[in-house]
This record gives structure tokens, sequence and C-alpha cells, in this order.
């Protein structure tokens, strides 16, 4: 058996973890615990980063001292791994047009369309709006069922009434 190691959402969705799954698109676990156990009993120790999160919750700065001009002041430049994922990072810069001549859209749907998961781990819709066709149906079948009970109980109750005893 070939067994991957690849990373996954945890269950809440708040962490990236890694786990030992038996395919190469890492969607069937080795284990009922994220493929922990099997590398375990491979390797003799736990997979690293499946209990605690590959990504922190740390903020880096970006900027490093230049060298010094002619007058002695040093000016900030972006360190390069920062600059290598803004330079593969999505952008959405359609509110920059007045500020740069080519804007790129290529990630505005992505974007707009991204769950926030709060600190808690719960996964929140970004942009959640209601329907007003599905609002409509649940309003007129809420009726509905209102009006029909009522029509039953009707029913019922006249029934009741006409009942009469014939052993008297």
């Amino acid at each position: 058996v070939e067994y991957y190691i690849g990373t996954y959402c945890a269950s809440q969705g708040g962490s990236v973890v890694l786990g030992m799954f038996t395919d190469d698109a890492c969607t069937n676990f080795a284990d009922y615990n994220g493929g922990r156990t099997t590398f375990f009993n491979l390797e003799g120790k736990s997979l690293p980063y499946s209990d605690s999160s590959i990504i922190d919750d740390e903020c880096y700065a970006c900027g490093e001292a230049g060298e010094a001009n002619q007058y002695g002041y040093q000016e900030m430049e972006v360190k390069e791994a920062c600059g290598n994922v803004y330079t593969v990072a999505g952008k959405c810069e359609t509110a920059l047009s007045g500020y740069n001549s080519y804007p790129n859209e290529n990630a505005c749907q992505y974007i707009s369309g991204i769950a926030v998961t709060s600190a808690n781990g719960i996964i929140n819709s970004a942009g959640g709006s209601s329907n007003k066709v599905a609002d409509a149906f649940i309003g007129i079948f809420a009726c509905s069922f209102v009006l029909l009970g009522s029509y039953v109980y009707y029913l019922k109750t006249k029934l009741d009434r006409g009942k009469i005893n014939l052993s008297d």
C-alpha cells in the first residue's frame, strides 16, 4: 500500500494540518484518525503538524532597512519572501483604477465568494443575502399551514357536536 502525506482543513476549518492518505489526491485518510495512527505505526513517531496548524497567527514585517543613501538615510525595502507572496497572490484591484492604469481583477470573483472563519473556527458566509422568492414561498407555506390547521380544527369540532348517542 502506498501512503501520501498532505494538508487538509481541520474539522472546524480554522487550521490547516498534515494527514496521511491512501491516494495521491489526498482525499482518503489512511485511518479514522487522520492518518496519525498509521504514521505512528510505520515511523514510530507522531506525524508533525497533525495536531497543530501549519499556519500560525503571527504578523511578520515585510520591510527591511536597505543600504544608506548619500545622506546617510536608509530606505525601507520589501523582503524577498513578501515580494514573492504578493506577486503570486490573487488580486482584485478594481477600486485602484485611478492609481494603476492596468488593474489586476483576476481574483475578484474568488475573493467575493470567500467564507470568513471566526475566532472559534465556525465558517460564516461572507455575503449572505436573502432570496426574495424563497422568502415568499416560506411565507405562503406558513400561512397555508395555519389556515389548513384552523380548517381541520373547525371540521373536528363540527363533527364532535354532531354526534348523537343512540343508546338513550
